[in-house]
């Protein structure tokens, strides 16, 4: 559903003009509403600013533009931040934000500690109130609340209690679930909309609605019967237990080391470098690093549906290639031309790496890793060179990050790499099989005979027997009298739904005389030898069949009222769920047509917005349709629109099978056209190469070329192998990053100037103030590198300038773990290629005068006081960088900062034995 700017305007003249509200977060600041102006889209107000001495007073006002962004962004369920809407917009944005905040169907939540808005039509809160909220909360509710607080206190149950002490740390199971149900009743929390926390059921709303919670005013002060800290740890059990329903762990909960901080580092690391080297001893689990991210990162559904990429096994985002000690070229990789057909004709051997590029272009809006397994058992500059190469051609354009072609096909075989691609990459949403549907949906058909098949299943189904209908009426193996059978067999030429898995129907009777699959027990389906249902409609048969029924006679009810925004937000498999819709609408007023396979929906409105819904597809759809009679329309749409994608002009009447050509696989054709268009394939925006490396007697090492390129990591510690717990299991350490993984590892910067363009004024001032202080650093550390061949230069410069933005929060902390990734990883060599001169120790001024005989002796030890110095200049900690620090302040900086200085004192103990570096 869409806002606009004239409801925007009906909203907050809704507040009465003359009345005065504070700001979100500020009691101190006040905005009066002095006129809304319906004819020139105006708001006019006044600003008082009881914080200044004496308080200042301002007058403005919002023009047309301003209230269009704003109008435009607040889409159903969109959080958004007034700043960077209004981006440009003067210096009063969040009076707007204020006013909205206090209209009736305005929210406001945190995101990431970040203030935002929301509209959300179907709660409403009083006129002149502010509601605390979060986007999607109890929105689509799975289960009652009631019975989400049975099933939570039965998995509390289930958990060790590890012997944790402290407030509710082992406490009984009721006691968080008491707190989790009543603690947002008491007073201080008045302005948060929920009051039941068992309400709220998906992992990703909750996230959001904690923060909002923690932001509430009293929130570290609250004590009533439970405090703050007692809360904390409540939320924290229930966040786990979504995240577990949800078939990922939150790391935040792990017993193990790899806390959240692990993870923003590499994701910062991510972002500012999509190419990542992870060393260590064998053994250490870095290629599970790797499938992990990818699984935490990978979406748990599209359209309301499973995720076509999601599997617990390995995701489909993620691809592991273990390299070979004779790869001396690139055709292992990027593939080759070759003859030997047994045609005649040329034809390109596609690897699974150029496989794996051309998916990641199918699936743009999630993040593709690939693991080079054992990277340097071969010379990476060898096999790799094309990507190490055209990595570095990256840009912004048009807010997409570009590359120059990778792969490049030859004009010869080109026609028949389309073929190849579009006959082996897996299918997203259309197939040959699709196609096929919609050719036998589409066939001439009696308009009669499917009026009469229609009359009758309404006279064998009304309403009224929906509503009593019992689980065996509804599905039962064998029988062909069910309303399952009638909507799949009985009526398969008023719109298939042949085909895909039997769960469409919400549950299903199992054939006892089949091959009876075991299901999970923490999947999202459950089976018995009797039936099998998703997991969301219930935990036993009978829960699950009336949800399923409820929702059932709720899609009945709503076509036939003709309330199809009201079908669209019942959570219901797509395809049941409108032909449901289709059967039951007011057949004098026909607006859903009987085509139900979501990729020719999509596709029959190609020309309607991506986010638009199937509500609204279906009533354009039947907007053109105009008096034509709906099975008529159907065949003559599903007609035309297939010739023209498949290049054919047949009546669908053959039924021969036709021979593949790459426009059967039509969603694949925009990246086929591309691949076309560019004679090769470029890489992936949200392609993550990650290598493992292992430094031993049977690998090679990497060239500054390669080093150069990458964020490199050392993954050695090995302690937590000697605990050994439940939740130390791998893959709950390195498990799923919430709903956010995804945004997490978009890249958006490539550049320093990049930074410095940002649009957003507040963005930009904040990464240029990182920029001066990033550049100062790096200033003082060549200073030292000078006439070396470690000295760094534009690369790593942008590098750690994008590290330490896309990090935030500590600055000296984001720069001790860049400089280890990109200038430590770098240095090697003998005593004579790390010596240092009397002259160069002195200019950098970082011996402490006590110890005037203390020099560094060769560069490695001046690097580690010229780096604790400048960290200690960034942080504070050093006030005065022209002279050098005391003993004690270096103590405290070593003891604040310890990846470059540990890792520098290794180097120096390695050069005993007259050869020195970074890697093991």
């Amino acid at each position: 559903m869409a806002y606009s700017i004239q409801q925007l305007l009906a909203d907050v003249k809704s507040l009465g003009i003359g009345n005065s509200f504070p700001y979100v977060n500020s009691d101190q600041k006040i905005c009066k509403l002095d006129a809304v102006d319906d004819g020139q889209q105006r708001i006019s107000f006044t600003f008082t600013n009881n914080k200044t001495t004496p308080p200042t007073v301002e007058n403005g006002n919002f023009t047309q533009d301003k209230l269009l962004l704003v109008a435009n962004a607040l889409s159903e369920g969109n959080a958004i931040n007034i700043d960077a809407v209004l981006n440009g917009g003067g210096n009063k944005r969040a009076v707007l934000e204020s006013f909205l905040a206090h209209t009736e169907h305005v929210f406001v939540c945190y995101v990431n500690g970040a203030k935002h808005i929301f509209w959300s039509p179907q709660h409403l809160h009083a006129v002149g109130k502010m509601c605390y909220f979060a986007p999607g909360v109890a929105l689509e509710k799975y289960m009652p609340a009631s019975q989400m607080e049975t099933e939570f206190k039965q998995w509390l149950v289930q958990q060790p209690s590890r012997g944790q002490s402290g407030l509710f740390g082992s406490g009984p199971a009721s006691t968080y679930c008491s707190g989790l149900k009543t603690c947002l009743q008491d007073p201080v929390f008045e302005k948060v909309f929920v009051k039941n926390l068992f309400e709220v059921q998906d992992a990703a709303c909750f996230e959001v609605l904690v923060n909002t919670i923690k932001k509430v005013p009293g929130y570290n002060a609250y004590n009533h019967g439970w405090n703050s800290q007692a809360l904390n740890a409540a939320m924290d059990k229930y966040k786990k237990y979504l995240d577990t329903k949800a078939g990922v762990m939150s790391v935040a909960s792990s017993a193990t080391s790899a806390s959240s901080s692990v993870f923003d580092v590499f994701f910062a690391a991510i972002r500012t470098k999509p190419f990542i080297l992870l060393a260590g001893i064998s053994g250490t689990g870095k290629s599970r690093i790797v499938r992990q991210l990818a699984r935490g990162c990978c979406p748990e559904k599209k359209d309301g549906q499973p995720h076509p990429l999601r599997d617990e096994q390995k995701p489909g985002n993620y691809e592991l290639i273990p390299v070979r000690p004779n790869w001396h070229d690139s055709t292992e990789l990027m593939g080759y031309v070759t003859r030997i057909t047994g045609t005649g004709n040329p034809k390109y051997v596609l690897t699974p790496f150029v496989k794996f590029l051309v998916k990641a272009w199918l699936h743009k809006d999630v993040p593709f890793f690939l693991c080079l397994d054992e990277m340097n058992l071969a010379p990476v500059e060898q096999y790799f060179a094309e990507y190490l190469s055209k990595i570095e051609t990256r840009k912004l354009s048009g807010g997409d990050i570009v590359t120059d072609v990778l792969v490049e096909f030859p004009d010869e075989i080109l026609d028949s790499v389309l073929s190849e691609i579009s006959r082996e990459i897996p299918l997203v949403a259309m197939t040959k099989e699709t196609a096929g549907d919609a050719k036998s949906e589409a066939k001439k058909r009696d308009k009669d005979t499917l009026y009469k098949l229609w009359d009758d299943f309404l006279t064998d189904w009304p309403i009224s027997r929906l509503r009593e209908m019992g689980l065996e009426e509804y599905t039962k193996a064998g029988s062909t009298a069910t309303f399952t059978y009638a909507l799949e067999a009985k009526l398969a030429n008023l719109g298939s739904i042949w085909g895909g898995s039997a769960f469409k129907f919400g549950i299903f009777s199992r054939d006892p005389n089949g091959k009876l699959k075991d299901y999970n027990p923490n999947s999202k389906q459950i089976g018995t030898n009797e039936y099998a249902w998703y997991r969301k409609f219930g935990l036993t048969k009978d829960a699950a069949w009336n949800a399923v029924k409820e929702k059932i006679v709720s899609i009945a009810e709503a076509a036939a009222n003709g309330d199809f925004a009201a079908v669209e937000k019942i959570d219901f498999p797509h395809v049941v769920k409108w032909k449901v819709a289709f059967l039951y609408q007011d057949r004098k007023n026909i607006k859903i047509v009987d085509i139900f396979k979501k990729e020719w929906v999509v596709l029959l409105t190609s020309g309607m917005p991506r986010n638009a819904t199937f509500a609204e597809r279906y009533l354009k759809l039947n907007e053109d349709r105009k008096d034509m009679d709906v099975f008529e329309w159907d065949d003559k749409i599903l007609t035309k629109r297939r010739a023209e994608l498949l290049g054919s002009d047949d009546d669908f009447d053959s039924d021969e099978e036709e021979e593949s050509t790459p426009a059967d696989t039509l969603a694949q054709s925009p990246v086929l056209e591309m691949i076309k268009r560019d004679k090769g394939i470029r890489i992936p925006p949200n392609l993550v190469v990650m290598g493992t490396v292992n430094m031993d007697e049977t690998t090679c090492s990497f060239s500054r070329k390669v080093l150069d390129r990458a964020m490199s990591f050392e993954l050695n510690d090995v302690e937590d192998m000697y605990t050994i717990s439940e939740d130390g299991d791998p893959d709950v350490a390195w498990g799923a990053f919430n709903s956010g993984g995804v945004n997490r590892a978009k890249q958006m910067y490539v550049t320093a100037e990049n930074l410095y363009a940002e649009i957003d004024a507040t963005k930009k001032a904040t990464n240029m103030a990182i920029g001066e202080k990033v550049l100062a650093y790096l200033k003082a550390i060549n200073a030292v590198l000078d006439k070396t061949p470690f000295k760094v230069a534009y690369r790593t410069r942008n590098e750690m300038m994008l590290y330490c933005v896309e990090r935030g929060g500590d600055l000296a902390k984001a720069l001790d773990e860049v400089t280890s990734m990109k200038i430590l990883s770098r240095i090697e060599g003998d005593e004579n290629a790390v010596r240092v001169t009397n002259k160069l120790v002195e200019s950098a001024a970082v011996v402490p005068t006590p110890l005037p005989n203390n020099a560094p002796k060769n560069l490695i030890l001046l690097l580690k006081l010229v780096i604790l110095k400048q960290l200690g200049v960034v942080d504070g900690t050093v006030t005065n960088a022209a002279v050098a620090p005391s003993v004690q302040e270096y103590e405290t900086l070593e003891g604040k900062y310890k990846i470059c200085a540990a890792k520098l004192d290794e180097m120096n103990d390695r050069l005993l034995s007259g050869y020195t570096g970074f890697w093991r």
